[in-house]
């Protein structure tokens, strides 16, 4: 449908024409006729139409031609929802995770003046089952939190007595923070008090039992201590809340490592590794991985595998820079040497590798071993000796000594 304002752009346009032609016309009969002047007056006025509408079209031309700035609208953002306390300790482990290993670590008391205002909301949060009284109970929450925050960035600068204290600085405040039990019962097990770290584990799962890390920790502090049905049970549990964890993926391998069920952790690391859930540039859970598989296969009779992945790991030059890899991995070697009855092979290897680590009680032991093996027990008894102070069951290596005596 045609607007007014078109219906007269074209009336206009067809009375300019007619205008034109009309002016034109009579111009052209004037000047045949012989009229000097009022001919070309007429022609002239003809053309003033053809201006008009030229200029009009140029200054429609130019006018589209502007840019026409939008109007600036103002987007009203929507208030950030508030965490609960396991979203909010999930948002700072993440942010830590993604920070380069090699940058420095910040200063504690500047992360946690830069905390953002959505993790902190948590506090304002109050979980389920619990009440705030008074503004003095919603600022103990909140100065629990920053503790919690300080001392886990003392844990990572390896200041563990420090990291303690202010665990526990948090839980007096705030006695029901159960990422702060977590947090206390995971240095447990990094300082071995695996006793201590089922305590503060087991309370956390009571505060929350949705935490898959407070069940993949306590799961490794039972694993340590030889309790293995628990450990099976609470990674069960973890299983449930997600299968893809590496944390629970990790720590399931370390259980049937350490409970030598090697054809089911050869099994389990075998669809781990081929499954592409560990990164290749994750170099540290890769090695790991291809260890405890080594490690299985050297003890199902698969010792040349077992030696391949050995020695492919032995040539990475992370390995070589971290000598507790580089010793697992020599260790496993061993093994593979052992089940081979390749004894002299095995002592050579390790001979080499305690030239430049004198000290290293896995070489030693593994050495000890190898030379009773090889029915040498004047030398075995000897390493024995230098490994009984360090030894972590002495009395075991004492009844070894006393029974290789005795075959002399």
């Amino acid at each position: 449908m045609v607007g007014w304002k078109q219906y007269f752009k074209i009336c206009g346009t067809i009375f300019g024409i007619i205008l034109f032609l009309q002016f034109l016309g009579l111009g052209i009969f004037f000047s045949v006729l012989g009229d000097p002047i009022t001919g070309p007056i007429l022609i002239s006025i003809s053309f003033i139409p053809i201006i008009i509408f030229i200029s009009l079209g140029i200054r429609n031309w130019v006018k589209t031609r502007k840019e026409i700035k939008p109007k600036q609208v103002r987007i009203q953002r929507p208030k950030p929802e508030r965490l609960t306390q396991e979203e909010a300790h999930k948002y700072i482990t993440g942010a830590r995770a993604k920070r380069p290993s090699t940058s420095p670590k910040p200063d504690v008391k500047i992360g946690i003046r830069t905390i953002s205002s959505e993790v902190k909301q948590w506090v304002l949060t109050p979980e389920k089952g619990l009440s705030l009284e008074s503004e003095t109970d919603l600022g103990k929450r909140e100065e629990a939190f920053q503790l919690n925050e300080i001392g886990l960035g003392l844990q990572q600068q390896g200041k563990k007595e420090q990291a303690e204290e202010y665990f526990q600085k948090a839980i007096e405040l705030y006695p029901e923070f159960a990422i702060a039990y977590g947090n206390l019962g995971g240095l447990y097990v990094l300082t071995g008090n695996f006793n201590e770290a089922v305590r503060y584990y087991l309370k956390a799962i009571s505060l929350d039992n949705s935490n898959i890390s407070f069940h993949t920790g306590i799961a490794a502090a039972y694993t340590y201590t030889r309790q293995f049905e628990k450990a099976e049970r609470e990674l069960a549990i973890a299983e449930e809340i997600n299968p893809d964890n590496m944390a629970f993926i990790m720590n399931k391998g370390s259980l049937l490592y350490t409970s030598q069920k090697h054809k089911e952790s050869a099994e389990y690391h075998e669809k781990i590794l081929s499954s592409g859930k560990i990164q290749a540039t994750d170099y540290q859970r890769q090695a790991m991985c291809n260890y405890r598989l080594a490690y299985a296969y050297a003890n199902l009779k698969k010792a040349q595998k077992a030696i391949e992945i050995a020695d492919e790991f032995l040539e990475k030059s992370y390995i070589k820079a971290n000598k507790q890899l580089m010793a697992m991995f020599i260790q496993t070697k061993v093994k593979a040497l052992q089940s081979k009855k390749k004894y002299n092979s095995a002592i050579e290897l390790l001979k080499e590798k305690l030239i430049l680590d004198p000290a290293n009680l896995i070489y030693l032991t593994e050495l000890a071993d190898t030379l009773q093996m090889a029915k040498k027990y004047q030398e075995a008894i000897s390493i024995y000796e230098k490994v009984l102070p360090y030894h972590p069951n002495p009395t075991q290596i004492q009844r070894i000594i006393v029974h290789l005596e005795s075959q002399l």
